[in-house]
């Protein structure tokens, strides 16, 4: 099962007039806001139950970041995020930096991590080294993320 958050705009970009398009941005911004908030307070039990095995997991995101983030502030985030190795129980890996995809779609900061298991992802969603992030970090940002297990297939 793939649990995934995508950050869609209908009409695209260049068919929207600016009114439309500044308005969608501030409801956008409204709902992203209050769904990481709510992914935060509810995501360790559905993450659980995402695979009844104990195959490992991978945990992708990504952010746009709003105007009024600094260079530090981005330079921070990435820091803090590779610091998370071996401070954060069942994450085996911490891939994180600057995109530089041209078809990055404005997803300016990227990262890969890989966990033991579902209980482990699920448990690091309300991490204190975690929330302790996303408490700044979260205005700041428009993310995405993608969680999902590794096939055996894959391995």
């Amino acid at each position: 099962m793939i649990e995934m958050a995508v950050n869609s705009q209908y009409p695209p970009a260049h068919l929207q007039t600016n009114g439309s398009a500044a308005r969608r941005n501030v409801s956008r911004r409204a709902i992203l806001a209050a769904a990481g908030a709510a992914a935060v307070l509810s995501t360790a039990p559905e993450v659980r139950a995402l695979s009844a095995e104990s195959a490992q997991m991978i945990h992708m995101f990504a952010f746009r970041w709003k105007p009024v983030a600094t260079e530090e502030q981005k330079n921070r985030a990435i820091a803090e995020i590779a610091s998370f190795r071996g401070r954060v129980p069942g994450l085996l890996e911490v891939n994180v930096g600057k995109n530089i995809s041209p078809r990055g779609q404005g997803y300016e900061t990227g990262g890969v991590m890989k966990f033991t298991d579902a209980d482990a992802l699920a448990k690091y969603a309300v991490n204190p080294v975690h929330t302790a992030l996303l408490a700044w970090l979260l205005p700041l940002i428009d993310p995405v993320e993608i969680d999902f297990p590794i096939s055996p297939q894959s391995r």
